[in-house]
């Protein structure tokens, strides 16, 4: 008798979950899952945040992702630099924040939720003396952006 139950409690949460996935991956308006699993973390920023920050004073937008990446598409505005090209982008950056001034906020973002590129640049960023600057990782990284531009 409680074997029996047990299979039929196991059974229909397996129902249940099967029920509930689908109507998640055929919704036309499902969210995406790094949008509503989790929340930014120590030095990230939410989209939502990040284009209310954008709005009110302005954001400087850094691509952390290679080149040929940056090329098919960015964040509109967005500057290129990356650790990869370190050396040779690093010129054009100090150039834009000479022009943009102190007390900016930087917001990194790269190809994935937790990608490392990002962190690895805002920790180089850190090391270096530019004054008065939040920088900040994009929690959900561009995917995040592509995915609130189709709503």
């Amino acid at each position: 008798m409680i074997a029996r139950s047990i299979w039929q409690t196991a059974l229909l949460m397996s129902l249940a979950s099967g029920a509930a996935w689908a109507t998640w991956r055929w919704h036309p308006q499902r969210p995406e899952l790094y949008l509503v699993s989790e929340r930014a973390g120590p030095g990230e920023i939410t989209l939502q945040d990040a284009l209310a920050l954008e709005k009110s004073k302005g954001v400087i937008w850094l691509d952390a992702r290679p080149r040929a990446e940056f090329n098919k598409g960015h964040i509109p505005g967005a500057q290129l630099l990356n650790v990869y090209e370190w050396d040779e982008l690093m010129f054009p950056f100090m150039q834009l924040l000479d022009e943009k001034g102190t007390g900016q906020t930087l917001i990194i973002y790269c190809d994935a939720q937790k990608c490392a590129a990002s962190r690895e640049l805002q920790e180089k960023l850190n090391e270096l003396p530019l004054g008065e600057l939040d920088i900040r990782v994009l929690h959900g990284g561009w995917p995040a952006w592509k995915a609130a531009q189709k709503k």
